[in-house]
Order: structure tokens, then C-alpha cells, then sequence
């Protein structure tokens, strides 16, 4: 990974093999998945999120090709996550700082919140929450709750 910081304007984040992200207002933010490379199509990246337990790994979300787990050191994509339906699409997605390896999603379109496991390429589970899409949303930890005498 390295930054180009010329002007500051101009700010990239760039992960060979993975494309770039531009600080640039006048370009598209996207991260594209291999599998578009040398196309003309886009996926445009619609949540990031660094692992609370370690620097070294980054969850992307694109609109269309789902989920991956990129290794910061080796610039590699470590595991794609596979959606149970091809219309389902990630807007939001959270790490659960108390589970390591464990983190959760929100779908665009129909208020399904996810469960995710990155020893597993499928959700743990899911959950109909809601009529509509997630805007966004955020993992708080609660302390244990105290057992009663």
C-alpha cells in the first residue's frame, strides 16, 4: 500500500493489483474486484472497514461482487465472501469487536442484517429487521450482564 499526497488534492490510496481509491472529488471512488479488471464496467465500493484487532486487514464492499477480506501487507485478497442470493448488495458493514473474525452487514434493499464468520465464505446468519435497506449502522459492546443470586 502506498499514498500519493501531492497537493493533498490529489490524495490516492493505492493497493497493486486492486486499483485505487482517489481522494479526488472529480473521480469515482472505486475498488474493483479482479474480476473486472481490463473491463469498462464499474462496481463501486460502498463500505471499508479495518479489523479493530489488526492493521493488516480490510473488509471491502462493493455494490455488485459482494464482499472481500484484503491482507494490507501482502496487498492479496485473503477470501471473497459469497452472497445467498444474486440480488443481494451490502450499503453498510461492521466488525464485532468482541468476536474476532466476526462481523456483521446490512443489505441495501430489504433491512437483512448478516452474519458473518471469516473462517466461512456464507453468512453465519441472517435477519429480515426491517422493510427497507440500512443506512448504516454501529456494533457497541455491552458489558456481561451479571448473574442474579
Amino acid at each position: 500500500m502506498r499514498t500519493d499526497d501531492s497537493k493533498h488534492r490529489n490524495a490516492r490510496l493505492v493497493f497493486p493489483g486492486l486499483s485505487e481509491i482517489s481522494g479526488n472529488k472529480s473521480q469515482k471512488h472505486v475498488l474493483r474486484p479482479e474480476s473486472l479488471e481490463g473491463t469498462d464496467e464499474e462496481d463501486p465500493v460502498t463500505a471499508l472497514e479495518w479489523d479493530p484487532l489488526s492493521t493488516d486487514y480490510l473488509l471491502v464492499a462493493n455494490l455488485h461482487r459482494g464482499i472481500r477480506l484484503v491482507d494490507s501487507e501482502s496487498l492479496c485478497c485473503i477470501t471473497t465472501f459469497n452472497f445467498p442470493s444474486a440480488v443481494a448488495s451490502v450499503q453498510c458493514l461492521a466488525w464485532v469487536p468482541n468476536a474476532p473474525g466476526m462481523f456483521i452487514t446490512g443489505d441495501s434493499q430489504v433491512g437483512v442484517l448478516r452474519i458473518w464468520n471469516v473462517s466461512r465464505a456464507t453468512p453465519v446468519d441472517n435477519f429480515k429487521l426491517k422493510k427497507t435497506g440500512f443506512h448504516c449502522f454501529h456494533v457497541l459492546n455491552s458489558p456481561p450482564r451479571k448473574k442474579c443470586k
